[in-house]
């Protein structure tokens, strides 16, 4: 991703599609004719699970890179309410059966994760107006899983083909389209992208997967400037690989094209009994007498960190 390495370490692996013995890649005529006729398909009306059918056929045999998200690597999810949440269920993926329409990497009835590796991108994704209150959380990665990048990387020799550079092309340009939430059966190819890319199982070498799951795509924001990556992650996997570590009542005070101003109005990182316990006032660094915190700006945000180098969290 486009972020620390320290946070993101590519690991060679074959695709979901790949079966354990050789797997025929498509012909490049092959592809062409499937990307000529996932464009021009009636998103409408067109079948789902045939879509998903198509992109399998598209990528089958590819070996591909996953990546790795290794502990410690903070990501920033938002959503407005008008009421302020009282449980950390609210923070996070919605129950499935909230989950009416097509969205950019899922289906009516199967929810994910968005979520960004900068809390400026989450504004953009929500189109925050003046007056919204974004409840941003932050969560840091606790377990280590695998996602795919979307366009997906591969090796250097596959990368300068004629049909994984239609490949590549093909679900880059469908994963850059704005779309209005009134059309959602627009995304039905890229929930259906998705879908081959974040699940299934892995195969490759032991080692290296060592028992980490697949789980998630990354992608580059449409509605952010500055292209940020956001990260669309499966339900289990967040209740496995996720932690909260605190959330802030964010209020959108003004807004100028694309630049916000915003003010924190409350905070908390007490989650005890899975309620959130609002402290009632903006977070803040606690120092101690004859201390000093060294302050960085990462991701869009505040980082304090001790003499050490650890982070200090607020509180």
């Amino acid at each position: 991703m486009y972020c620390s390495p320290r946070h993101w370490s590519p690991q060679v692996t074959t695709n979901n599609a790949a079966e354990k013995t050789a797997t025929q890649r498509s012909s490049t005529h092959t592809v062409r004719e499937i990307v000529t006729a996932l464009n021009r398909a009636d998103l409408r009306t067109a079948d789902y699970a045939y879509l998903v059918a198509r992109v399998g056929e598209l990528i089958k045999g590819i070996p591909m890179r996953a990546a790795s998200v290794r502990p410690g690597t903070t990501l920033y999810r938002g959503v407005i309410y008008k009421e302020k949440p009282g449980n950390v269920s609210y923070l996070s993926y919605p129950p499935a059966h909230l989950v009416k329409n097509y969205q950019r990497c899922n289906g009516p009835g199967s929810p994910m994760f968005y979520c960004s590796v900068d809390s400026a991108a989450v504004f953009a994704e929500l189109d925050a107006q003046p007056g919204d209150k974004v409840y941003l959380s932050k969560w840091i990665i606790n377990k280590e899983f695998f996602f795919f990048r979307i366009p997906p990387d591969t090796s250097d020799a596959i990368k300068d083909d004629a049909a994984f550079s239609k490949i590549e092309t093909f679900f880059e340009t469908r994963f850059a389209q704005p779309i209005h939430e009134t059309y959602s059966e627009q995304y039905k190819l890229t929930a259906a992208i998705t879908e081959k890319f974040s699940t299934g199982n892995l195969i490759g070498d032991a080692a290296s997967i060592n028992g980490r799951v697949l789980g998630a795509v990354a992608y580059r924001s449409v509605a952010h400037t500055p292209r940020s990556d956001n990260v669309a992650i499966r339900p289990s996997v967040v209740d496995q690989c996720l932690q909260l570590t605190n959330v802030r009542e964010v209020e959108v005070v003004g807004r100028e094209g694309e630049s916000r101003t915003v003010r924190e109005t409350d905070f908390s990182a007490n989650f005890e009994d899975g309620k959130i316990n609002w402290a009632g006032r903006p977070g803040h660094w606690t120092v101690e007498p004859g201390g000093s915190l060294q302050f960085a700006v990462e991701n869009g945000e505040w980082v304090a960190r001790s003499a050490d180098g650890t982070v200090v969290d607020r509180t």
